[in-house]
């Protein structure tokens, strides 16, 4: 037996609602990633005390620490 089902679609219009960014960097090592990412958090934010870096490379992220007064995690394998 078959049964036949009704599906109701309603139009709508179109609304912008905030979204949070997505955002990948890549690159080789000594490219910049890191200084890109800072360079855009702060220009997203205007504060560096609101951007935090995880940082999984020997503490590399302290070497921008001229740049402002952003948080750092330093993680080391276990």
């Amino acid at each position: 037996m078959f049964k036949q089902r009704k599906y109701i679609m309603k139009l709508q219009q179109t609304q912008r609602h905030n979204v949070k960014l997505r955002l990948g960097i890549s690159g080789a090592s000594g490219f910049g990633k890191t200084y890109s990412a800072l360079q855009l958090a702060y220009g997203m934010s205007n504060d560096w005390s609101k951007i935090a870096v995880i940082d999984t490379e020997n503490s590399s992220a302290s070497l921008y620490s001229d740049l402002g007064n952003f948080n750092v995690l330093n993680l080391s394998p276990p």
